[in-house]
């Protein structure tokens, strides 16, 4: 790819009138791809324009194709609502066809290094895929315009409504451009680049970061707590448990001096029953003496 790829339109899916306007009114060179047997009439474009056909898919595989009365609702995906929104439509023909994705596309047509700068989807049914795809290949960065039909009403299968598509573009960075509509349940719904997107995804990333920060901090801080308070709890328990202890010892060293008074009061009363027990031996002895002296004496 060249240092300084030349711009691009592309086009997918039938002309129709607001598509055409953009066409006309636009600078960028451009690549319509309509699908085969689209009723539109191709206009006079810029000279840089090209024209193709083929049905444009995510994969470029093989598909299902439901033709219609009318052929410019003609489609890949099977009719849900299409028919309460447009009554006459009736299906034709259901057949399997050859698709193409949107690189090989630009392969084909010798504009692998163009850079897609505005995209129309006119394809209904395929234009979240085809967006999914897109982003997937990292080529919805370089839009800077997009335009895609849709309605209010699911009118093919898995064919998401407007507000999540307009939900999906804004999330990806596109703002939708409020135009009025011919036909408000079947418009062109046009977007424009947010400028702000990238500061404002990283900011928001950036404020994602600092939440879960902030709530991991708030958990280690809730854990701490719980921790602290379980250690008053045992502290607190600690306390009590000493101060049980301390009256106990208070208890038992009262016991224990009372034990030894009372000891005391025992070894003293033993001590003076020593002592009058040691007198009333000597005096028994000195009494046994003089009775020997009064028998010495009487003989």
């Amino acid at each position: 790819m060249s240092e300084h790829p030349a711009p691009l339109l592309l086009h997918i899916g039938p002309l129709r009138k607001e598509s055409k306007k953009v066409l006309q009114q636009s600078k960028t060179p451009a690549l319509v791809v309509c699908p085969p047997h689209s009723t539109a009439e191709y206009i006079p474009l810029k000279n840089s324009a090209r024209f193709a056909t083929a049905w444009v898919t995510p994969l470029g595989n093989e598909q299902s194709c439901y033709r219609y009365s009318l052929e410019d609702f003609n489609s890949l995906a099977e009719a849900k609502s299409l028919k309460e929104l447009y009554p006459g439509v009736t299906l034709q023909q259901c057949r399997t066809v050859e698709t193409h994705a949107v690189g090989d596309l630009l392969k084909e047509q010798g504009l692998e290094d163009s850079s897609v700068t505005g995209l129309i989807i006119e394809q209904a049914d395929q234009a979240m895929p085809l967006l999914k795809k897109l982003k997937e290949q990292g080529l919805l960065a370089t839009l800077s315009h997009l335009w895609v039909r849709t309605s209010s009403i699911c009118l093919y299968v898995d064919m998401p409504v407007q507000s999540e598509l307009v939900k999906w573009c804004e999330e990806e960075g596109f703002e939708p451009v409020k135009e009025d509509a011919e036909d408000p349940e079947f418009s062109l719904q046009a977007f424009k680049r947010n400028r702000l997107h990238g500061v404002l995804k990283k900011t928001q990333q950036q404020s994602n970061e600092h939440k879960k920060k902030f709530e991991a901090m708030s958990q280690e801080r809730d854990a701490l707590s719980k921790t602290l308070e379980a250690s008053k709890k045992e502290v607190a328990r600690a306390k009590e448990e000493r101060e049980t202890l301390s009256k106990e010892i208070q208890v038992l060293r009262q016991k224990n001096q009372q034990l030894t008074n009372e000891s005391s009061e025992t070894q003293q009363k033993q001590r003076q029953l020593e002592i009058e027990l040691e007198r009333a031996e000597a005096q028994l002895e000195l009494i046994k003496e003089l009775l020997l002296k009064d028998k010495l004496l009487s003989s």
